[in-house]
């Protein structure tokens, strides 16, 4: 017979490893009675009739739960169920332990022997199953309880990191924005055709920011094409002097990463790398599988790290704060420079895929 198992009650475990206690130590508890009594009963007969005791509280939990769910306690009318309810159950549960002690501990069956018994049984036990049933209405609600904190607890934590995950990504709006503008002001004096197709690219840009369901993670391919919207803002300004090779392993595309992953690291590349240097630059973006984990590798060949602490801007230190909040320990990042000239980031989370639609 399965274990019930009520929404928000005991595990089946528990139930199960209360009863079993609960067997033995009854079937213990007779057999000291007993022998401090100067009888000598053997452990098996013990056992049998502590088995009888406590088999109807099995068949009995899945009601006693129910109500114990319907009928809350700390509620006044409550106690107007529990009460005619805990004298049923233990008039019930006598009723059934006396059919059950016939075959298991006399070896035969007799209707004389039950009435017999019942009679017997509710001057021993009636009180002591009342107090069961209320242990099980107060394990129940304590159960309830303390799940029902336990998880109110974490829809907090989860509201919480939900909250400062959206200030990290919104952050980074207005940090590119106004780099953005500040590269569309410098250009409107020197090429205005220039500057016109960055302001449209730029507008291109925020409207998939809106466009976006403000979910932490996105698919790769999404990625993709947010990164390809911001470099035709940069190509309107830097031109040739900007060249960008991009590499996405069609395995990955629908891989799921952290939202405008991409778009920090390459901006960082571009902009301490490639727009200081005379001659432009290039930059190559990569995405593969790596084993179980997922590799995006930005790298130029700009100037380098010469000074490390200016690097990590804020779109480095937001990204970073980012993969710390999705992944905990489970995310690797590493800046560095890479010879001969440039720099290499280098991001790994778990490698885990969007469900398909439909």
């Amino acid at each position: 017979m399965p274990l019930p198992r009520r929404r928000g009650g005991p595990s089946a475990t528990l139930i199960a490893t209360i009863f079993a206690a609960a067997t033995v130590l009854y079937a213990v508890h007779l057999v000291v009675f007993l022998h401090s009594r100067g009888d000598r009963a053997p452990w098996l007969t013990e056992l049998a009739e502590s088995t009888a005791h406590w088999a109807p509280w099995l068949l009995l939990l899945a009601p006693v739960f129910a109500l114990a769910q319907r009928f809350r306690l700390g509620r006044a009318s409550s106690y107007a169920v529990h009460v005619p309810a805990a004298v049923a159950v233990a008039l019930i549960q006598i009723v059934v332990r006396a059919t059950l002690d016939q075959p298991l501990i006399h070896g035969q069956w007799t209707l004389a022997a039950v009435a017999e018994g019942i009679s017997s049984l509710i001057g021993r036990t009636f009180f002591a199953n009342v107090i069961t049933y209320f242990a099980l209405v107060i394990v129940h609600e304590v159960t309830v309880r303390e799940r029902a904190q336990r998880e109110a607890a974490a829809e907090r934590e989860r509201q919480l990191g939900e909250a400062r995950l959206l200030a990290l990504q919104n952050q980074m709006q207005p940090h590119f924005l106004f780099n953005a503008l500040n590269g569309i002001s410098a250009l409107m004096h020197q090429d205005v055709d220039a500057a016109h197709r960055m302001l449209l690219g730029l507008a291109n840009l925020l409207r998939a920011f809106l466009d976006d369901s403000g979910a932490a993670e996105t698919t790769v391919a999404r990625e993709e094409e947010l990164l390809r919207d911001y470099l035709a803002v940069e190509q309107a300004r830097l031109g040739e002097r900007l060249r960008v090779d991009i590499d996405i392993d069609a395995v990955v595309r629908r891989a799921l990463v952290p939202r405008f992953i991409l778009q920090p690291l390459v901006e960082n590349a571009i902009r301490h790398g490639i727009a200081a240097a005379r001659g432009g630059g290039s930059v190559h973006v990569s995405v593969a599988p790596h084993g179980e984990r997922l590799a995006i590798r930005v790298e130029d060949d700009g100037r380098g790290l010469r000074d490390e602490p200016r690097r990590g801007g804020i779109g480095i230190r937001n990204t970073v704060a980012r993969l710390e909040h999705l992944y905990g320990d489970a995310y690797a990042f590493e800046l560095r420079n890479r010879e001969p000239s440039g720099v290499v980031a280098r991001i790994e989370v778990p490698l885990h895929f969007a469900k398909e639609r439909g």
